[in-house]
């Protein structure tokens, strides 16, 4: 009977904890429909599913990697057909542990937009990025593709920007083209300062050896060239080139063709040699068509690069897509793998949606953009570049790898609300329906994104460890960034 009485008793305080928690924050929760996040939490790949990234290059700068490519849109526009002739912009996304990903958002390239910084061309696609430094001062250097008609550059003193046109033209690359297409341009910078583009493609129609893609010296101002222009014959090439150098030896790399070569259709294959000029000597494929490992099949397009000691591969996929769609509808997303090395020759590579692991932590006492992570689920980043992340309810984002290693007992979050009624951020570990550690409320603040506070609030428990830390909204808000204090 004791035990009885006791039972009911601890139904009662059940319930009425239950009740104070509902009439509190967490009632703002009752009922919510988490946004669906087609990348499961135990995958890195695509590097990012808020927006879809193609045809990347990828340049190293102060100890992150910098990813440029085609903006074939985002979630919004995921359900419509892409339209390739109105890809007018550039995506740029950074890391420095190759699994949290900050958006940057887009670069307005060309005349779609009000004051673009090239005015010549509707269109921008196939990006690449390196940096120098000229005059004592560190310039980046954009080059792109107008639509397989011509390539474009533009230059900033920030990886983000803003940019300028240069020269107020396509670059004079002054060649009878005979049917070469203007395709995929790929800047190298030597390890003696001298610059090289290459570029070009078209289909081999039967031929095993084709002379399409090209491979041109720059001048020092990066923007005219010097010398002739040099043909690469490469066999069943298509387009996609890129360069890259171990040791001595140069590698140069690009997409086969479709017409049915004896290594396979669009697949990625490399050739060897002692000169960022040539000639090369074919080496064979290395990288299926990522297709091969999860659909669709859709053209090559990679990077490659060294990165704290190992080689990674990017590289573009229609999974996501298919995923929404269930059908191909044009848009594509970057993922990165491993690329294995023998000796200095490339390995096979395997695409996979596990991805790479995570190389160094998050520091959660220090100021973290939350236009940073690894998984997101209906938010989105605005500006140019990026740097709000906008959430409605239900949407949410979370960070992969935090290192509490002093415990954290209170959260910052700065942002604000353009609801009336505010909004409530939930944080919580392990995913977004994990445990709960905290709740940070929002007042109205604005309703065009300019008014931000910071909010603190204690955490429900002391956290410690290694944490994937997941934010919720309640209500219409945006974020700009989060701390953790002791």
């Amino acid at each position: 009977m004791k035990f009885k009485s006791s039972f009911i008793f601890f139904i009662i305080i059940l319930n009425l904890f239950d009740f104070s928690i509902l009439d509190g924050e967490e009632s703002k929760f009752a009922g919510i429909t988490l946004s669906k996040s087609y990348k499961e939490l135990t995958n890195h790949n695509p590097c990012i599913t808020s927006r879809f990234t193609a045809e990347p290059c990828v340049m190293e700068y102060d100890n992150r990697i910098y990813v440029y490519g085609t903006n074939d849109g985002n979630m919004a526009s995921a359900t419509t057909k892409l339209d390739y002739e109105k890809c007018s912009s550039i995506n740029v996304m950074s890391t420095s542990d190759l699994v949290n990903w900050s958006d940057h958002g887009v670069i307005n390239v060309c005349r779609f937009y009000s004051n673009p910084p090239v005015e010549w061309t509707y269109q921008s696609i196939s990006p690449s990025v390196v940096h120098k430094k000229i005059n004592g001062k560190e310039k980046f250097f954009l080059y792109f593709s107008a639509g397989g008609r011509c390539i474009g550059v533009i230059v900033s003193e920030s990886p983000i920007g803003p940019w300028t046109d240069p020269i107020g033209s396509p670059m004079r690359l002054h060649e009878d083209s005979y049917g070469i297409y203007y395709n995929d341009p790929s800047a190298f910078i030597d390890e003696d300062g001298s610059a090289y583009l290459y570029y070009g493609g078209g289909v081999a129609y039967g031929d095993n050896k084709v002379d399409k893609l090209r491979v041109v010296k720059l001048g020092n101002d990066m923007t005219t060239i010097e010398g002739n222009i040099i043909n690469i014959t490469a066999p069943w090439s298509y387009k996609d080139s890129n360069i890259n150098k171990i040791g001595t030896t140069y590698l140069f790399s690009y997409s086969i063709d479709w017409s049915g070569s004896p290594y396979g259709m669009a697949r990625t294959a490399y050739m060897t040699g002692n000169n960022p000029l040539g000639p090369f000597n074919f080496q064979g494929t290395f990288f299926n068509n990522p297709g091969e490992f999860f659909l669709p099949k859709i053209d090559s397009h990679h990077a490659i690069i060294k990165f704290k000691g190992k080689y990674y591969i990017f590289y573009q996929s229609g999974w996501l897509d298919m995923q929404i769609n269930k059908k191909f509808k044009g848009h594509r997303t970057t993922h990165v793998d491993i690329l294995p090395l023998i000796g200095v020759l490339y390995g096979d590579v395997t695409a996979t949606l596990t991805g790479v692991e995570q190389i160094e932590y998050i520091n959660p006492y220090q100021i973290n953009a939350l236009y940073t992570s690894a998984w997101q689920a209906g938010t989105s980043v605005i500006g140019t570049p990026g740097d709000i992340t906008c959430y409605k309810r239900g949407d949410w984002n979370g960070v992969s790898g935090v290192n509490f290693s002093k415990g954290a007992k209170s959260i910052t979050i700065n942002g604000g609300c353009s609801k009336n009624e505010g909004a409530v951020v939930r944080v919580s570990i392990d995913s977004p329906s994990g445990d709960i550690i905290g709740y940070v409320t929002f007042p109205f603040t604005s309703v065009n994104f300019q008014t931000s506070i910071n909010v603190t609030s204690s955490l429900i428990t002391n956290v410690t460890g290694i944490k994937n830390i997941f934010f919720v909204a309640s209500n219409d808000v945006f974020l700009n960034y989060y701390v953790f204090s002791t």
